[in-house]
């Protein structure tokens, strides 16, 4: 028996029938699917011509199973990044960012990385982090704002990325 894998999140009903109307039908003997990949079976081995047909079918391949695993990430980026906000908001208000007047100032200054967090785009996150850091720290909004907390926020998101 012969195993071919590929990364890649399939639907294996509809895989199986795309199989059935190749011309390597009556070759592929199982199909075992993961979450994040697909082994399929063939009681021999494929010819090359047969391997790049495999290859373009299961690459071809295309599930609404695949769309709902991407915004499932996608969520969870969202969610992350908001509790991730919300914490941050929650120190400046203990620290007392309302009563020094800062509030605005502050929203304005993290806008790009709210932005990108509200998206559920973390990696752009950190690169606007990285262009606030670089762009150096008004030190009016310190102790709101400062270097190290940026760095520690940026921190936090690529634990959870790497999670």
């Amino acid at each position: 028996m012969q195993q071919y894998f590929y990364q890649k999140v399939i639907n294996a009903a509809k895989l199986n029938r795309e199989l059935c109307a190749s011309s390597i039908s009556q070759k592929a003997v199982k199909i075992m699917a993961s979450d994040t990949d697909v082994n399929i079976f063939f009681d021999n081995s494929l010819t090359a011509e047969e391997v790049l047909e495999l290859d373009s079918i299961v690459q071809a391949h295309t599930t609404d199973d695949s769309i709902v695993y991407t915004q499932n990430l996608v969520q969870s980026a969202m969610e992350f990044g908001r509790s991730l906000m919300i914490d941050f908001a929650a120190e400046n208000v203990r620290m007392g960012i309302t009563q020094a007047g800062k509030t605005k100032a502050v929203l304005n200054y993290m806008i790009s990385v709210k932005e990108a967090i509200d998206t559920g785009s973390l990696y752009t996150a950190m690169d606007e982090v990285d262009a606030l850091i670089l762009a150096t720290v008004p030190q009016d909004l310190d102790p709101f704002i400062t270097e190290a907390r940026l760095l520690a926020f940026k921190q936090k998101i690529l634990d959870w990325l790497s999670s």
